[in-house]
């Protein structure tokens, strides 16, 4: 089942690490109503969807999916902007570069992250 739209605003805001105040300073929108929408467990308004996609980086598309698309869905995620700028850079280099970066980026999670 897909997650309501309120769900989906606050996992994106995890993923950022936005706090529920800087989404509301950032938006105009005030916090008592973002907390409502998880309280309450209801939506935002239509009229609140420009801007919250605007500041949380993502289409009003995939804010209100709610066709269960799951050839994207296992795909979906929300990067910040540390992220963003990575695989950015990323896509400028070349294919050898490419392979370089990758193979030390494995050694390195190797060394970060336990198996």
């Amino acid at each position: 089942m897909e997650k309501p739209v309120y769900e989906k605003i606050f996992d994106i805001l995890r993923a950022k690490g936005m706090t529920q105040k800087d989404f509301s300073k950032a938006t105009g929108i005030p916090e008592s109503t973002i907390s409502d929408w998880k309280k309450k467990k209801f939506n935002p308004g239509l009229d609140k969807i420009p801007v919250i996609c605007q500041v949380l980086g993502v289409s009003s598309a995939e804010l209100l999916e709610t066709e269960n698309n799951s050839e994207t869905q296992d795909f979906r995620y929300y990067l910040s902007e540390d992220e963003k700028e990575l695989i950015d850079k990323y896509r400028l280099i070349n294919d050898i570069d490419k392979e370089h970066i990758r193979a030390y980026t494995r050694f390195l999670l190797n060394m970060f992250v336990e198996k």
